[in-house]
């Protein structure tokens, strides 16, 4: 509204502008005009770093659904973890290439919302299931038959539910609020910034928390047991095993909260470093795999 204070149109149609309005936006169009080369590069690196992830978590799905043997509890929590990523991926890309508003928009943003929270979701139940087993409060032995079915199945209905949750809380809000449903409206996802930082930043930080909470208490476990056994003493899967555990909290910790602060930022140093993160993401992810074919990792490391 200051700006448009700042202007008049006289009885001749002629447009008068105030020289420091002017001077304003003239400068903002050349920063936007120089920084266009590097916001191609930074689209085309991330939509190269968005195709070898999701070649690599369909690999890893593939040779999960190939070898029925690497299907135990901690393996069926990788691949919904794979496939979460892998849908909420492509939900992102198909949003960023659909006009709004429209109700293939809303639809679709809505899908993405649910799609990244399934995702996050996955992230804290593999890691809690991993601390559980460092910690020894769950068997280490793989489960078989009806236990290992009935755990996968709550597993994942929590997994459904949580994501859902917040969700119809979105619409719900939103509707009371401003007889939307809070999808669409601007952009194929979230309407409000507002509504972002409920609903995706602060689930994000809260599990971020939770996977490094996991992961410091795990090493504090782990160093309690090194005073009282040699470093000889310790088999090397266990040693392997705390390594991936380590790898998996930063997957699902760190990498969350530097794209957050990327993203507050206007980083363009760490948005690049985020993309460049994918290659490391692609790597854990098959290294599972390859460990397993080894016979490095036992069913409980996943």
């Amino acid at each position: 509204m200051s700006d448009m204070n700042s202007m008049e149109v006289t009885e001749n149609e002629e447009l008068h502008v105030c020289t420091e309005v002017l001077e304003k936006y003239v400068y903002e169009l050349r920063k936007q005009k120089e920084k266009r080369p590097i916001v191609m590069a930074m689209n085309v690196l991330t939509y190269v770093c968005l195709c070898a992830s999701e070649l690599c978590l369909l690999f890893t799905l593939v040779t999960y659904l190939g070898f029925p043997e690497l299907r135990t509890v901690p393996g069926i929590n990788n691949m919904f973890l794979c496939l979460s990523l892998l849908l909420a991926q492509l939900a992102l890309v198909l949003a960023s290439n659909i006009s709004a508003p429209s109700n293939f928009c809303t639809g679709v943003g809505l899908i993405t919302h649910f799609l990244w929270l399934w995702h996050f979701t996955w992230s804290f139940l593999c890691s809690l299931h991993m601390f559980q087993v460092f910690t020894a409060t769950v068997p280490t032995q793989s489960l078989n038959g009806s236990g290992k079915f009935i755990l996968v199945v709550q597993l994942t209905t929590v997994s459904l539910v949580l994501p859902v949750t917040v969700v119809f809380a979105v619409i719900i809000s939103s509707f009371v609020t401003s007889h939307t449903i809070g999808y669409g409206r601007l952009s194929c996802y979230l309407d409000t910034a507002y509504l972002i930082g409920l609903s995706v930043v602060a689930p994000i930080c809260l599990v971020s928390l939770c996977c490094l909470t996991f992961l410091g208490i795990t090493i504090a476990s782990i160093h309690k047991v090194n005073k009282i056994l040699s470093l000889a003493s310790l088999e090397m899967d266990q040693y392997r095993n705390c390594l991936l555990y380590v790898k998996l909290s930063f997957v699902t910790g760190v990498y969350w909260i530097v794209t957050i602060i990327a993203e507050a930022l206007d980083s363009d140093i760490l948005c690049s470093a985020m993309s460049f993160y994918y290659i490391s993401e692609i790597k854990f992810y098959c290294s599972l795999e390859w460990n397993k074919f080894g016979g490095e990792c036992d069913s409980d490391s996943g």
